[in-house]
């Protein structure tokens, strides 16, 4: 089976499973299939919840995260989310959450003051 149909065979399968514990299990199982596809280690997939948790997707994540607190540095809103997505990688990759810098000093580009 190839990446792309297994990514087909993950979305029909959460398309048509009814709400519940199923469907959350088939909403992790199609991200599995999707970051599979897009070339994910399986060591590097969140088994219960199918997030890509590799390095790589740690340092998009930080920079996007960055460059929104830089961008909008008064937003309550965006301050909500930063703090929960360090929290979710701090649980997730603690040995690499330690240089996710706090919400004021994200202002300076992630550099601590």
């Amino acid at each position: 089976m190839t990446a792309r149909t297994g990514v087909r065979h993950a979305c029909v399968r959460l398309l048509t499973t009814p709400a519940g514990p199923d469907r959350r299990t088939s909403i992790a199982d199609a991200r599995t299939a999707i970051c599979i596809a897009r070339g994910v280690a399986l060591a590097d997939i969140d088994p219960a919840s199918g997030y890509d948790v590799s390095e790589r997707a740690y340092h998009s994540s930080r920079t996007r995260w960055l460059e929104e607190a830089a961008e909008h540095p008064d937003s309550d809103w965006l301050r909500k989310g930063y703090q929960e997505a360090a929290e979710t990688w701090a649980r997730r990759r603690p040995d690499l959450a330690t240089d996710w810098p706090e919400w004021d000093d994200a202002m300076d580009g992630g550099e601590p003051r």
